[in-house]
């Protein structure tokens, strides 16, 4: 009786260190799913005035163009709102037109689009040299219809003081597409931060190769960080389907970022009700 009461509880015994084993393996899964499926928040973006103000382009694709050219595309679509003091400040004009023609205004809009009609012609009834012959042709012979929009145009320009900026930009950029001599001079305002960011988009955008992707890729990455931009040095690794064709080791690139482990309701919130990042910025979810 004693030797089968204790193989009883031997049996029971091991049911019990059997089942526990099972519930701690179960348990580690899980804890180990749930490692894989974190959900990280960077805690720091740095301040630029210039951000919000000129955008990362990295995230709009070709694909999606609705003029035929992401840079149009991107301007059009950050002119449609109210211009701010910020680009109507002459200061801010030159920084942004002096990173521009470091990288080359032609490698944005090649000649042939800024002479022809590109994309829908409901939309754009007049090339961009025709649209720049209008407002300079008005700047130098000036209408005495004041309902006139260009007029009206120039002297909204004198009134916020950049007239004479905005005017010397403009006959540049046409000098830059007839390979002119530049009518003005000493027009330039150098912002290398500025031009760094938009040399790197701009680089990493029209990249084919796959290891010249990664190796661009990892070098913005790591630039974005050096300025403190870690929610854009985040969401280009994370978000940006270019990179996403590459072998990146994106959780040891992460964990080199300071962040928060969030709860995914939290996580959902940020990215996408909110938008995270200044220079990439990144907002998922744009339905009603």
């Amino acid at each position: 009786m004693k030797a089968s009461l204790l193989k009883t509880f031997k049996s029971s015994k091991t049911k019990f260190w059997g089942a526990t084993l099972l519930i701690f393996l179960l348990a580690a899964a899980c804890a180990s799913l749930n490692s894989q499926n974190r959900y990280f928040i960077p805690k720091h973006e740095a301040q630029f005035d210039f951000l919000g103000e000129v955008p990362s382009f990295i995230l709009k694709s070709d694909s999606t163009s609705y003029l035929g050219n992401k840079y149009l595309d991107f301007v059009s679509y950050n002119l449609g709102f109210a211009i701010n003091d910020w680009k109507r400040d002459s200061t801010n004009m030159l920084r942004v037109h002096t990173a521009l023609k470091r990288i080359g205004y032609q490698n944005f809009i090649s000649k042939e689009e800024f002479h022809n009609v590109v994309g829908n012609k409901t939309w754009a009834s007049l090339h961009c040299s025709a649209r720049l012959d209008s407002f300079l042709h008005y700047l130098d012979t000036p209408s005495t219809d004041t309902s006139n929009y260009y007029y009206k145009f120039w002297q909204r320009r004198k009134t916020d003081g950049n007239y004479q900026t905005l005017s010397c930009i403009l006959r540049e950029i046409k000098d830059i597409y007839q390979d002119a001599p530049p009518q003005c001079t000493n027009i330039s305002l150098e912002d290398d931060t500025l031009y760094q960011l938009m040399a790197f988009d701009y680089a990493l955008g029209r990249e084919q190769d796959s290891m010249q992707i990664k190796k661009q890729g990892l070098a913005y990455f790591n630039y974005l960080k050096s300025l403190g931009l870690e929610s854009s040095a985040f969401n280009l690794i994370e978000h940006v389907p270019l990179l996403k064709q590459v072998q990146l080791n994106r959780d040891s690139l992460i964990s080199t970022i300071p962040h928060d482990t969030v709860p995914s309701d939290d996580w959902s919130w940020a990215y996408d009700f909110q938008g995270q990042g200044d220079w990439i910025y990144v907002k998922l979810y744009w339905g009603p």
